[in-house]
């Protein structure tokens, strides 16, 4: 039990595996007490311990080098995710808001087709109206005039058949049960005409010309009658052309319109579909972005946790090593071999021992001073490299005798010699690693803040674009919309100047038609009331003479029928008609004028318009085009410029374990490499001054 004690107070730290070598040390004690050399067996034990202590480290930072490859490897492939996934997210939220705009945009040209078709509707249903109730006024004038026409030519025939004396009376009531309002205005004149005759009829005499009279009357009224029928047909006429002409250029206007609504409510439904597919890709794109990130977060805990881990046990391990080291040199010490003697457990190997103990005075002295100097400096540095030295010289044989004059240092001064070559070596490659590591790290973090700079400035550059080639789109559209409603407005601003012009043509028509009428009723009244003059003053001069009962009354003047009374006689009636029709006529006319300029006004702007906006939309679409191409190429160099980062970080993370270490170490292993080369020139000059040193070398000189 004293050599389990000796063992643990030869700990400098306590762990968990070096609890389980004291253990194992322990047991070992404990078994097999009968067999030889005990002390040997676990000198052996220990340094197989330590045999496995390294095989153990190998393995771990085996593990631990797959393990910090999967870290290294996940956090790159889901940082590169990441990135990607925040791009394409950016990207679908612009793509989402301009559907939005385009959405609304084909709502809002939705409702004014709307707006416009049912316009349209009003304006066949006005027509139709329009046309209906001419069509009825055209049906009851025809029916009027031809009426009024068969009643003419009967009351004509009959009286140019008879030549009764009283024509005036007899055509009056040929037309007594006429509705016509020109008719009963001729009844009237024609009756009053009738009592005119009457009186004049009980003087001798012939009354041819009044009978001729009434009957060119009749047969100018007959004939107007007779014209003014024709020209109503022929205004219903071209009134039903001028219908038939505006249905037609209002149905092709509404399937102009339905094909476009048709093509908007589509272009809808894509939009729709498109909105649908991009919110849902955005939804899985959002949901996939925080699995990423969380398997990013939880990546690095992890690769943070281990690596700790992983340093905690290498430092344990070095700790475990030089207890291990220290123990071998404890029980290899020549206080040991004393101890071994006289306990019970070890006596039987005494001779083992005291073989071990010929050797002379001077030799132990030196060997316990450097053993006492590198216990030492094990202690202050905790070199591996001491330890060994220490574990070597307990290993080296212990017997001289004059049939073997073996310097014993020659070994521990050639392994002190090899240490040194090491010592030098490791400092010459930590040195070239640690300048390499700084070296590449400046370089590529430079190159890396390079590319993240570039990959900024170009992400913000194609977000500008994407902005601007979604503004210019929707305004694209609205200029192809507002085309659109120009044409339509240019074919109804045609189609109503048209339907303008043929009402004017028709009104014109019928004011010259009018006007010819009342021009030919006041020739014919005039020459009759221009007849009647001398025919009346003969009469007089008759009735002076050959009268031979007195009249029962007496006139005031002589007849002047219905010519005298300005503008309340029939001649003055028709001519104030006559100038009311010829003043329309002339305000047809200037209405027209400014109608046909104000029409040419709205299509040069129209036309205007339309070229503008088919500049507008040349201009947009080439501008869209190259925003579209200059951001692809932006994209093509933001990918190179991925591809760049992700190569430079890649490369960084591959030699990021060696470079920590070498930079987080590299002082204290040269600090601890000086260390080391002091003591090992210590324990040389230990060696190599005393006599004992050299009178073994100089047995080997005399014995060679």
């Amino acid at each position: 039990m004293a050599l389990l004690v000796l063992a643990m107070l030869a700990v400098p730290v306590a762990s968990v595996k070096t609890v389980h070598t004291v253990k194992t040390l322990h047991t070992a004690l404990s078994l097999d007490l009968s067999g030889d050399r005990p002390i040997t067996k676990v000198v052996k034990l220990l340094k197989d311990m330590a045999a496995q202590s390294e095989a153990d480290a190998a393995a771990e930072a085996d593990v631990y080098e797959k393990f910090q490859c999967y870290c290294t490897k996940t956090i790159d492939e889901k940082t590169k995710s990441i990135e990607t996934l925040t791009d394409t997210i950016a990207m679908t939220k612009i793509d989402i808001e301009k559907n939005v705009a385009l959405a609304s945009q084909l709502a809002e040209k939705k409702e004014k087709l709307e707006r416009d078709l049912q316009g349209n509707e009003e304006s066949q249903t006005a027509a139709n109206s329009s046309r209906k109730k001419a069509n009825e006024e055209f049906l009851s004038e025809e029916t009027d005039m031809t009426n009024g026409l068969t009643q003419l030519s009967q009351a004509y025939d009959t009286l140019a058949a008879i030549n009764p004396p009283d024509a005036a009376g007899q055509a009056s009531l040929l037309l007594q049960f006429s509705e016509n309002p020109a008719l009963v205005s001729l009844n009237k004149q024609l009756q009053e005409a009738a009592q005119g005759q009457g009186f004049l009829s009980r003087a001798p005499g012939n009354y041819e010309g009044q009978t001729g009279g009434v009957l060119g009357v009749l047969r100018s009224t007959r004939d107007t009658y007779a014209k003014n029928l024709e020209d109503l047909r022929a205004a219903e006429a071209a009134s039903v052309e001028a219908y038939d002409k505006l249905l037609t250029t209002l149905l092709a206007s509404e399937d102009e319109l339905e094909a476009m609504k048709a093509m908007t409510m589509s272009a809808q439904t894509d939009t729709a579909t498109k909105l649908a597919a991009l919110r849902k890709g955005l939804k899985a794109d959002e949901e996939t972005l925080a699995t990423d990130e969380e398997i990013k977060a939880s990546t690095e805990k992890m690769y943070a946790e281990k690596t700790a881990i992983m340093e905690e046990r290498s430092r344990l391990r070095t700790q475990e090593n030089t207890a291990i080291a220290q123990a071998v040199s404890v029980l290899n010490s020549d206080s040991a071999f004393d101890a071994f003697g006289k306990t019970e457990t070890t006596k039987t190997q005494a001779e083992a021992f005291l073989q071990l103990s010929q050797e002379s005075s001077n030799v132990k002295s030196i060997r316990t001073a450097v053993l006492s100097l590198l216990k030492s400096e094990i202690h202050k540095t905790h070199s591996a490299r001491l330890a060994h030295l220490a574990a070597f010289m307990d290993a080296t044989p212990k017997v001289y005798t004059s049939e073997r004059p073996v310097n014993p240092f020659a070994p521990v001064l050639k392994e002190i010699d090899d240490m040194e070559g090491v010592i030098h070596a490791e400092e010459k490659a930590d040195k070239k690693k640690f300048d390499f590591c700084v070296s590449e790290r400046t370089t590529n973090h430079a190159a890396n803040a390079s590319r993240t700079d570039e990959i900024n400035t170009l992400s913000s550059s194609i977000t500008q674009l994407a902005q601007t080639a979604t503004t210019k789109e929707g305004e694209l559209q609205t200029a192809k919309f507002d085309l659109g409603n120009n044409t339509v407005d240019q074919t109804t601003v045609t189609a109503d100047r048209k339907a303008e012009n043929e009402e004017y043509q028709t009104n014109i028509a019928n004011l010259q038609n009018a006007a010819m009428l009342m021009q030919k009723a006041i020739k014919i009244l005039t020459t009759y009331y221009d007849k009647l003059q001398p025919k009346d003053s003969l009469l007089q001069k008759e009735e002076a003479t050959q009268a031979e009962e007195p009249p029962s009354y007496e006139f005031s003047a002589k007849f002047q029928g219905q010519k005298g009374g300005g503008g309340t006689g029939v001649i003055g009636q028709l001519q104030t008609i006559l100038n009311t029709t010829e003043e329309e006529e002339s305000n047809a006319h200037s209405a027209e004028q400014q109608a046909q300029a104000e029409f040419e006004d709205q299509m040069k702007a129209l036309t205007d318009n339309e070229a503008t906006l088919k500049q507008s939309i040349t201009d947009l679409t080439k501008l869209i085009a190259d925003t579209r191409l200059s951001m692809d190429q932006k994209k093509d160099e933001r990918t190179d410029a991925r591809e760049e980062k992700a190569s430079i970080i890649k490369y960084l993370e591959d030699i990021k374990p060696g470079c920590d270490f070498i930079e987080a170490n590299y002082e204290q292993r040269k600090t601890n490499r000086i260390a080391e080369s002091e003591s090992l020139t210590k324990a040389i000059t230990l060696i190599k001054g005393t006599p004992a040193y050299t009178n073994f070398e100089e047995k080997e000189a005399a014995a060679r």
